[in-house]
């Protein structure tokens, strides 16, 4: 239905306007917030247009009318499908002057072309030739988003894997690294803790991974990106885990990290007090 009868997008969130490589795509993202008259700006939306590229339509996915993104609102995702089928067509209407004959099919999943993407699996993330790659999922249980699931992938050369595999305290860098994507999605949006912000080590033995984390932002760049929504985001918890060696290389063939006890708060003047919340963080090896 998105090839043949009109277009839609995922529009990249404006706040992390600094992650856009290319400047023309800020300026167009840019373009269609005035013509929105700023709604663009807080949160990621999905985006409905016309083949020539005019916006008709955006909703937020994450929002189904009764809260955003809970378990119970995973579970029951009508609203959000009613939404974009409201949209959808607009857009279509919109591009080619009425709904294509098999809206209907379309509608209900019967089409054959609705069966075909419902059998397709989501691509895995892919190892990144060279290089260890461990990749960081991370969910909270704060507030409106105790179902949503943040993942970045962290990258290590071959040497420094050499020095993680063996036995000992891995350096104080390459934890770091792995350790400032442990904090909450959400409302946060982006934030970039430093280095003096982070305490905590991790340490291998004899196939086995322990240690501990807490990320304490102290400066206000270390708050969100979202200039509406700049809350104060820390989290801390113990890691445990596991790993493997493959004999003939030494590098990893297997790695599982998890927090265990792991807590994380929002911190904002004007946000009220929502308390301690659970944070689940795993990691584990791309290869």
């Amino acid at each position: 239905m998105l090839r043949k009868h009109f277009v839609c997008a995922h529009l990249p969130e404006l706040n992390t306007r600094h992650l856009v490589a290319d400047p023309d795509d800020v300026a167009l993202l840019e373009k269609y917030n005035r013509e929105t008259k700023g709604m663009l700006v807080a949160g990621e939306r999905e985006v409905f247009l016309t083949p020539d590229g005019e916006l008709c339509g955006f909703f937020l996915s994450l929002n189904t009318g009764k809260a955003q993104y809970t378990d119970a609102v995973r579970r029951d995702p009508a609203k959000a499908v009613d939404k974009f089928f409201e949209l959808a067509a607009k857009a279509a209407e919109k591009t080619h002057g009425k709904l294509p004959d098999d809206w209907a099919a379309l509608r209900d999943g019967t089409a054959p072309e609705v069966a075909g993407v419902a059998d397709l699996k989501l691509p895995a993330p892919r190892p990144v030739e060279g290089k260890l790659a461990l990749r960081v999922s991370v969910r909270g249980g704060v507030n409106m988003y105790e179902g949503l699931v943040g993942a970045e992938t962290v990258l290590f050369s071959a040497e420094e894997e050499r020095l993680l595999a063996a036995d000992g305290e891995w350096p104080d860098e390459h934890f770091k690294r792995l350790a400032r994507t442990f904090y909450t999605r959400g409302g946060g949006v982006h934030v970039e803790v430093r280095d003096a912000s982070i305490v905590g080590s991790i340490r291998a033995k004899g196939g086995r991974l322990e240690g501990s984390f807490e990320l304490r932002p102290k400066e206000a760049a270390e708050r969100s990106k979202r200039e509406s929504f700049r809350p104060w985001i820390w989290s801390k918890g113990r890691l445990a885990g596991d790993y493997t060696l493959d004999p003939k290389t030494g590098r990893f063939s297997s790695l599982r990290l998890a927090a265990v006890e792991g807590q994380a708060k929002f911190e904002l003047p004007n946000y009220g007090d929502k308390g301690v919340h659970e944070l689940h963080v795993g990691v584990e090896l791309l290869r």
